[in-house]
């Protein structure tokens, strides 16, 4: 089953929530569409167009995956091995300068660009397939 059909289970299908697949979703913020009166007043709020789930270490036990991948990067270009917690420590960095980092480099460098690369690459060949797989079970409390 896709993360998208599971995430239908839970919420359903887009055309349920007001927006036909293959439509573009209206972005605008909240905080700027013209409302007569604030939500918290009790005032109709405008339908949801999108939602949006973050789920690297979050709704997918992702971490361990994702230090997997940036250890084979460092491995394939020679560079001494780094710890999980080390790679753990560092998610939530840009991916350029998190590579650069690891990589001791600038992070406009080519080599970055490369492992940018190569990271989008073995992420989609290792973590994504495995996606159900990683997902927390449903009411499991996210590690902190």
């Amino acid at each position: 089953m896709s993360i998208i059909r599971h995430l239908e289970r839970l919420v359903g299908p887009q055309e349920e929530h007001g927006n036909p697949v293959g439509q573009p979703l209206d972005t605008t913020p909240l905080a700027t569409q013209n409302l007569e009166k604030p939500a918290c007043s009790g005032a109709p709020v405008p339908p949801l167009s999108a939602v949006l789930f973050d789920l690297d270490g979050t709704l997918m036990d992702t971490p361990p995956a994702v230090a997997r991948v940036f250890r084979q990067i460092l491995a394939a270009r020679g560079h001494p091995d780094v710890s999980p917690a080390r790679v753990r420590a560092l998610v939530g960095t840009r991916l350029p300068n998190l590579l650069a980092t690891l990589l001791n480099v600038g992070v406009d460098s080519q080599e970055v660009e490369e492992a940018v690369a190569d990271y989008r690459r073995l992420y989609k060949l290792h973590v994504t397939p495995r996606a159900e797989a990683l997902l927390y079970p449903r009411g499991e409390k996210r590690p902190e």
